[in-house]
């Protein structure tokens, strides 16, 4: 009786770590989900209580067939209920992860579309101010020239004057 003590101990601290665990991982998960975690708390403490009737008669005396039985079809009844809350836990993590890839590919494509329209204005402007500096360029060799050519104007009338100018 006491290795069954010991290993039953071992087995509920080890469930009671996982069910924390799951506790954990679904605190901020709809509350369906939180419901399922507790009823599968249930079924877990109930399948413990099973188990430790079934431990109490066999170590008074020898448990008959029929209780026997029905302590077998109890315990199939809560294993069944617990596979059925694990597989409904597990639907709903992966509804609740397929709804969260969509959230994040519809943040992903509102992202990309942002930076794309960031570096179209980024291009659009570098354009435009391309094509000012070009102008300004042309302007200023324009006002150039026209200077140069007054200059030599100036020049040519200065040195072709019979008379010299004070």
């Amino acid at each position: 009786q006491d290795t069954y003590l010991q290993a039953r101990g071992t087995a509920a601290d080890r469930l009671q770590t996982h069910l924390r665990s799951l506790h954990l991982q679904t605190s901020h998960a709809p509350a369906a989900m939180q419901q399922q975690v507790a009823d599968l708390e249930q079924v877990t403490a109930r399948l413990l209580a099973i188990l430790d009737r079934a431990q109490r008669r066999d170590g008074a005396s020898r448990i008959s067939e029929q209780l026997r039985d029905e302590l077998f079809m109890q315990l199939q009844r809560e294993l069944a209920s617990a596979r059925s809350i694990l597989i409904n836990l597990e639907s709903a993590q992966a509804q609740e992860l397929a709804q969260r890839l969509e959230d994040d590919d519809r943040a992903a494509s509102l992202l990309y579309l942002w930076l794309a329209i960031i570096a179209t204005g980024l291009f659009v402007t570098l354009a435009w101010l391309s094509r000012r500096i070009n102008a300004d360029m042309r302007e200023r060799r324009a006002v150039e020239t026209r200077l140069q050519e007054a200059n030599g104007f100036v020049e040519s009338l200065l040195e072709n004057m019979p008379t010299m100018v004070f």
